[in-house]
């Protein structure tokens, strides 16, 4: 079984590359996303004065922001991640039936783990400071996030390698849109969420695109 060792310093430096590249030779979990939204920008009252605008999006806003159709309910956004290297991961929109990349959205670049806990030696949670980097269909989305995710992990079916099982991240940041539908400009403000759900175990590989 995968021990500690795998989340070094070195391990977690790994330059961020393409994960298809790897999808042959490593074990590579899949996670749908939840995802709260909590955006703030400038606005202008009907007399010129400013404004604080708010308003919220969900995934299903991204995914059709990003794609250009709102999700059927075996389409969705997932974290694919790669089993003993978190910094080799992507986030896509896909659809399950069959499995199809429909659009690559984003990319997370994980720190050094903070804190973690082990049970019979095996890693059982993490957290990691995390950049979550989004950027879809020609600049209708470009968000830098950050936050602190955390990780809890267990052993494959079977008793096998131990991987992430779901995950929990807090978000804030920045973005810039080009979309009609969002401000030019905006803040992803507290109370913006993303949460990786239980690993799909009807996917174990990454979704070809066409």
């Amino acid at each position: 079984m995968v021990r500690y060792a795998f989340l070094s310093a070195a391990a977690l430096l790994v330059a961020a590359s393409p994960l298809h590249a790897h999808a042959g030779s490593t074990v590579v979990t899949a996670h749908s996303l939840s995802m709260t939204f909590k955006i703030t920008s400038q606005g202008e009252t009907n007399g010129g004065e400013d404004r604080v605008d708010r308003s919220t999006r969900k995934d299903k806003d991204l995914f059709d922001l990003c794609t250009g159709s709102s999700p059927t309910k075996n389409q969705g956004i997932f974290l694919f991640l790669n089993c003993t290297d978190p910094n080799m991961n992507e986030i896509d929109a896909i659809s399950t039936q069959p499995l199809t990349g429909l659009a690559n959205i984003g990319e997370i670049t994980f720190g050094d783990p903070m804190v973690d806990s082990t049970k019979n030696g095996d890693l059982k949670t993490a957290s990691f400071p995390v950049t979550i980097d989004l950027s879809c269909n020609t600049g209708a989305l470009v968000a830098t996030l950050h936050g602190i995710m955390d990780i809890k992990y267990s052993a494959l079916s079977g008793g096998g390698q131990v991987c992430p099982e779901s995950a929990t991240v807090k978000i804030t940041g920045s973005a810039t849109s080009n979309n009609l539908g969002l401000p030019a400009s905006f803040i992803l403000d507290d109370g913006s969420l993303i949460k990786a759900k239980n690993r799909d175990g009807a996917i174990a590989t990454l979704p070809p695109f066409p």
